[in-house]
């Protein structure tokens, strides 16, 4: 018994005494490299945009397009993950409606999806000191509101029964920009 309690100790000793010392490093460097990298890479802020996404793309035999259009497409997702989370708990948040994460999915099933991103647009990319590639997404103020309403617009008009509203279209309308204004909000 005394044995195994000393091999657990110099196991536990040995394991403290070989931990590598944590680096204090300032700036944005490329995964996986020593590399500087834009500081848009590592997700800080984004001047100009009012939301925003960095997609990455492994080095490809296909070629740079290739990447591009992979980098974009994740960026994409990122993007309409980030947007599906603050519009579902924009609409948890509103006191006109009281909406779950199912009625959520039901109201807005297939209408936020990275096919869906309408306005976003590429604004920088880099390639990696590993050969990847990386790009920034996002949407400029009117570009996402016009999608947001577009999307909720539509959810209004094919789920109607489960929004709880009339269809009177100004009634949809106001509703629609009271939304869009509530996700504008929560993003500053």
């Amino acid at each position: 018994m005394i044995r195994y309690g000393v091999l657990v100790a110099l196991i536990l000793l040995s394991g403290c005494g070989s931990m590598p010392e944590k680096v204090k490093i300032s700036g944005c460097l490329f995964p996986n490299s020593t590399d500087m990298a834009p500081e848009w890479v590592c997700d800080s802020d984004y001047d100009g945009l009012t939301l925003a996404a960095v997609g990455a793309s492994i080095k490809m035999a296909e070629g740079p397009s290739v990447m591009r259009a992979t980098a974009a497409q994740a960026a994409r997702i990122k993007l309409a993950n980030t947007i599906t989370l603050q519009l579902q708990q924009v609409l948890q948040d509103s006191s006109d409606l009281t909406v779950d994460a199912m009625l959520f999915a039901q109201l807005f099933d297939g209408l936020i999806t990275a096919e869906t991103m309408i306005g976003s647009r590429i604004y920088t990319s880099r390639s990696a000191p590993d050969g990847g590639f990386y790009l920034l997404l996002g949407f400029e103020e009117q570009a996402l509101r016009g999608m947001l309403g577009h999307v909720i617009f539509r959810s209004m008009q094919q789920k109607v029964e489960l929004w709880s509203i009339s269809e009177d279209e100004d009634a949809q309308r106001a509703l629609n920009e009271q939304l869009v204004q509530q996700f504008m909000n929560m993003l500053k």
